[in-house]
């Protein structure tokens, strides 16, 4: 007797025919041509709070930067830069240098805790709280005189004299006149970021005359 062939359930065998396609109303279903998948509600959720995320990152960037940064010193003036700061206690300063609105140099002196900035000292001389001097020469007080090269002065509580002044580019050193006779030469300093040199002396005597610009040599440098 021949064997007999199980029966195979239609059912349990694996088909070959393609997989239906499924419901147009479904997402599955609702499909763009070429294949791309539909953009949803949830795409544009994303993106709006993506671009939201972006522009809170801008302005909180911006704020911390403002709060961080640098105003400047309040005793400085725009371009202005401390040149020296010396003493101690009441008789503490400091020499501010800068240019003014024709490029003339100045420096100005000012009282140490001194919240009066460079351009409030003055272009002309003595301001409420500090001294300037900007420029290198003067005519005298009617404007007759030969031109000649000045420096300015200030006293300090403790009765000394500050001498301070921009130089000529041209000069190594300062001569000063005193009270007493004495003739003290000062070399001149240089500052890179201030753009000119300058002098400080400080004495017990007071300025008695201009004073002398002398070059490299000790020749006398004429304005």
């Amino acid at each position: 007797m021949a064997d007999e062939e199980p029966e195979i359930d239609p059912a349990a065998e694996p088909s070959l025919a393609p997989p239906a396609d499924p419901p147009s109303g479904s997402p599955a279903g609702r499909r763009r041509p070429g294949g791309a998948a539909p953009v949803t509600r949830g795409d544009y959720l994303g993106c709006g709070l993506w671009a939201l995320g972006f522009l809170v990152l801008v302005v909180v960037s911006f704020g911390v930067g403002a709060v961080l940064r640098p105003d400047g010193d309040a005793n400085e003036a725009p371009g202005a830069v401390t040149l020296a700061e010396r003493g101690q206690g009441e008789n503490a300063y400091r020499l501010v240098g800068r240019t003014d609105e024709t490029d003339a140099p100045c420096v100005t002196l000012l009282p140490a805790g001194s919240e009066e900035s460079a351009d409030a000292a003055g272009a002309e001389g003595a301001g409420t709280e500090g001294v300037a001097q900007c420029g290198l020469t003067t005519r005298g007080p009617d404007g007759d005189e030969p031109e000649r090269y000045t420096v300015s002065s200030a006293e300090l509580p403790d009765g000394t004299t500050v001498a301070f002044g921009p130089l000529p580019r041209q000069a190594d050193a300062v001569r000063l006149h005193l009270s007493d006779g004495s003739t003290p030469t000062i070399e001149a300093r240089r500052s890179a970021s201030a753009g000119f040199s300058w002098f400080v002396h400080e004495t017990d005597q007071e300025i008695d005359g201009p004073p002398e610009m002398l070059d490299a040599n000790g020749d006398p440098v004429t304005p």
